[in-house]
């Protein structure tokens, strides 16, 4: 029986060891795709990319605008504050404690793409199945009257940017809406990249496709800010 369990442990070991070499493989790999990058001649591949990602993984951006141009989109995320980060573990405890635990809910947070059509911005917002569960569109008035700055990147963004090898590249932005009621505030990075990183997000994509996801979110704070002055941002 002894042996039996030092088999496994064995093999979890081994197990734990291939993982480990995979991802040190796989960080290896996407630091090196930064590091190589000229971001000068890879934005002349800005609206190839943009093609491949709507014929991928981005279908639904075209399904949603229709007919209508896409000029060039990214992804952003509602500002989420330690505040309400607070009033989610209080709302999710409550949640959980009325079904006496049987479920334990967890709020999730949701991308929300931005996408620039002539002088519409237009913003999907996706539910947590992955569909499009809202489409707003912001005209030039509303635009016009919107703000965009560069915020800091929080410790634990800066050391995942830094573990990819984007450390120096990475930046973080606040874009605050015009509405009818005040402002819609949304953050983003110059990368077409979830404000909300999570490991699996850095490690499971391909050099190639976080150098490509780098250039779609350079491209569309360029375009936005050459259509709308009040939103350029100096890189």
């Amino acid at each position: 029986m002894s042996n039996f369990y030092i088999v496994i442990a064995l093999v979890f070991v081994a197990v734990y060891i291939i993982f480990f070499m995979y991802m040190q493989n796989k960080r290896k790999k996407l630091v090196q795709a930064f590091a190589d990058i000229n971001i000068y001649n890879e934005l002349q591949h800005a609206d190839q990319y943009k093609e491949e990602a709507l014929r991928g993984d981005h279908a639904f951006i075209r399904t949603q605008l229709k007919d209508k141009n896409i000029d060039t989109f990214t992804v952003a995320a509602k500002q989420h504050t330690g505040k309400d980060m607070a009033k989610d573990v209080a709302k999710d405890a409550l949640k959980s404690m009325a079904t006496l635990g049987t479920v334990r809910y967890t709020t999730v947070q949701t991308p929300k793409y931005l996408v620039l059509s002539g002088d519409e911005l237009h913003l999907l917002d996706i539910d947590t199945d992955g569909d499009v569960d809202r489409h707003l569109i912001f005209d030039r008035d509303r635009l016009e009257a919107s703000e965009l700055e560069e915020i800091p990147l929080t410790k634990v963004q800066a050391a995942q940017a830094k573990g990819i090898g984007a450390g120096e590249l990475l930046k973080s932005y606040k874009l605050s809406l015009k509405t009818a009621s005040g402002f819609m505030v949304l953050n983003l990075y110059n990368m077409m990249l979830a404000p909300v990183i999570t490991p699996q997000e850095m490690f499971t994509q391909s050099g190639d496709k976080m150098v490509r996801n780098y250039v779609i979110g350079l491209d569309f704070l360029n375009r936005l800010g050459e259509k709308y002055r009040n939103l350029k941002i100096y890189m």
